[in-house]
């Protein structure tokens, strides 16, 4: 139930892979970098920290005294990096090749990003073949489990539906919910979305902590010398 023997690998724009939280947590062999096809899991810009906080909420340390823990502190992760410096989405090649990177040793995939439009959006072909690949071959022949987000604009009335990557019925695609059990007001709705999580709100009571990168790159602007956490 903690995850141990599992690995997650983490779509997103890198990880703080020095991070206290994590040591001992990565699969070092399995990091990657599709926009430069180098075997590194790290941002490639002062801008991304999304990757770090994602990675967090599923795998921080628990018992180390820091006050923070991870759903699965026991899996280990792989940090997938389909964003470049620039901070661009990889090419659709780019992406199709994280889909189907090592499927055998990663378990889950996690895709914490979605549309970035109203508009609906189509998988391209080149990334479904790859997307059913993992699916159905990954993990031995058991199936990558593929975790996919329902996006975060249900106030301006976008839907789950709309996007063709979290209305694929082989994907588990998640919603968000507050404290007291109701949907989170930013959650996209849509009869796509299996399960919710408990995230909270923007900016509201009982918010949910997750790690972010250390010192002045992290989002949080506070800084310490003494303490690289910070931040």
């Amino acid at each position: 139930t903690a995850g141990d023997g599992v690995v997650i690998g983490f779509v997103d724009d890198g990880i703080d892979l020095t991070h206290t939280e994590f040591k001992g947590q990565g699969a070092e062999e399995l990091h990657y970098n599709f926009t430069t096809e180098q075997a590194k899991g790290e941002p490639t810009s002062t801008r991304q920290g999304h990757g770090t906080v994602v990675t967090g909420l599923a795998v921080a340390k628990y018992n180390n005294a820091k006050g923070l823990a991870g759903i699965s502190p026991e899996a280990k992760f792989a940090s997938e990096v389909v964003w470049d410096a620039g901070d661009n989405f990889g090419t659709e090649l780019q992406v199709a090749n994280m889909f189907k990177h090592r499927v055998n040793a990663i378990h889950v995939q996690n895709h914490s990003w979605g549309s970035s439009t109203i508009e609906q959006l189509d998988v391209p072909e080149i990334e479904s073949v790859a997307i059913r690949e993992a699916i159905e071959n990954g993990r031995d022949g058991k199936g990558v489990v593929m975790v996919r987000v329902s996006g975060n604009m249900r106030s301006s009335d976008w839907s789950a539906h709309d996007d063709g990557y979290s209305n694929d019925p082989r994907v588990v695609t998640v919603g968000a919910v507050d404290a007291t059990g109701r949907v989170s007001g930013f959650s996209n709705a849509g009869a796509c979305v299996l399960c919710a999580g408990l995230i909270g709100e923007v900016a509201g009571d009982n918010p949910v902590y997750s790690t972010d990168r250390m010192g002045s790159l992290g989002w949080n602007r506070t800084s310490s010398l003494d303490d690289p956490e910070v931040g």
